[in-house]
């Protein structure tokens, strides 16, 4: 049984029953009816419990974010609505409305260099709000059934060690587990397309924050990811550039960017803010005469070395190598000058291969001055789960 309205068990039944009793205080809206307290209940397995703390959790989180009148009292700033990417593009065969995010394309530390944290979590928001309050409602009346969720299109090309951006991924984390826990069940399916291989190590990061359930909702789709999106989604509901026969009606473009904001680099004149820097007092220290080597060794193959440095005394050179054995070296990134001592460097490198690597800060150009160098670095592994995830 799927534990929805009219499928479900005797033992779910008598859930519903306990759980609507204990929650009674809080079923205000004609909204909360029987399909909206077994998302709850479906969400924590039919722990009654947990479905109740759960569901008031949710009521708490929507007096602080303001989200009840969200939908009339709150703008999405415009460097959101031209540059967050994604966009609703039809139905599948089910009738469950399309939403496709060309999430590689995200711009994260230009759109959080233009648009407070807040907002950025604010706009998703406000758009889960609008699905529950208009989109769901239309296809219920239209197909005579009720939906209550989306399938889900992320396309990850372009993704790159840039997005391993710790502040970016923290925001991130922010709203997946705010997201989910606001709107449980509200994920049909999704499908991941053009995958490279770095996603399992930012997969592995996020992975912590997302709900068993989520996972299991996750589908990592093969070079021909057309034929499987065709057998869910109709030709005429999806744009060319996924599989389907949608254009833009008036240039004909394939990737319909009339109804998805296909992301990118954020124009300068949006930025507002600073870059957002980690605190000193989470930084190693170290006084560079000359030389100074961070050493990793990486076992697994596509795993990733994020840091984050500055230096105060001047700039300073950094650059990569890979040792094999004792004796064998390769340089893998030139040495490049930063002025650190004027802006944080942070940034990630690609690990193909096994073996040590080596980031080389270098002072040699100004060995007479010293630089205190302040940063962190870390080896980020693939994520085994996902890296085994079967692609159709």
């Amino acid at each position: 049984m799927s534990g929805t309205v009219g499928d479900m068990t005797p033992k779910q039944t008598e859930k519903l029953k306990e759980f609507k009793s204990k929650v009674n205080d809080i079923l205000e809206k004609p909204e909360h009816d029987d399909h909206y307290c077994l998302r709850w209940l479906r969400a924590r397995n039919f722990d009654v419990v947990k479905a109740e703390a759960l569901i008031r959790s949710n009521m708490e989180q929507r007096k602080k974010w303001g989200i009840d009148s969200i939908l009339t009292n709150y703008k999405v700033p415009e460097v959101l609505e031209k540059h967050y990417q994604g966009g609703m593009v039809g139905e599948d065969k089910e009738g469950h409305p399309v939403w496709i995010d060309p999430l590689g394309k995200m711009d994260m530390k230009g759109l959080m260099r233009s648009a407070k944290r807040k907002d950025i979590i604010l706009s998703r928001i406000r758009f889960s709000e609008q699905l529950y309050h208009s989109v769901f409602p239309e296809r219920s009346k239209k197909y005579g059934k009720h939906i209550e969720s989306i399938t889900y299109i992320v396309d990850m090309e372009g993704l790159g060690t840039k997005h391993l951006w710790k502040p970016g991924l923290d925001t991130c984390i922010e709203f997946i587990t705010l997201l989910q826990d606001m709107y449980p069940e509200s994920l049909k399916i999704a499908y991941f397309v053009r995958v490279p291989r770095i996603f399992a190590a930012i997969y592995a990061l996020l992975k912590p924050f997302v709900d068993v359930d989520v996972r299991n909702k996750i589908h990592v789709l093969s070079n021909n990811f057309q034929s499987t999106l065709l057998k869910d989604i109709p030709a005429e509901s999806l744009p060319v550039h996924w599989g389907g026969t949608m254009t833009d009606p008036e240039t004909g473009d394939p990737k319909c960017p009339h109804l998805i904001n296909l992301g990118g680099p954020v124009p300068e004149k949006y930025y507002c803010q600073e870059p957002i820097v980690p605190e000193d007092k989470n930084l190693n220290k170290e006084i560079v005469k000359k030389k100074f080597d961070l050493t990793f060794e990486v076992k697994k193959k596509d795993s990733a070395i994020r840091y984050v440095f500055k230096t105060e005394g001047g700039d300073i050179g950094l650059s990569v190598f890979l040792q094999y054995g004792k004796n064998e070296i390769k340089q893998i990134q030139e040495m490049e000058k930063h002025n650190s001592h004027l802006v944080y460097e942070d940034g990630s490198i690609d690990c193909p291969e096994v073996g040590t690597y080596i980031l080389r800060f270098d002072n040699s150009h100004s060995w007479t001055k010293n630089k205190t160098l302040y940063y962190f670095a870390e080896v980020v592994e693939p994520d085994t789960l996902f890296d085994a995830m079967s692609t159709e």
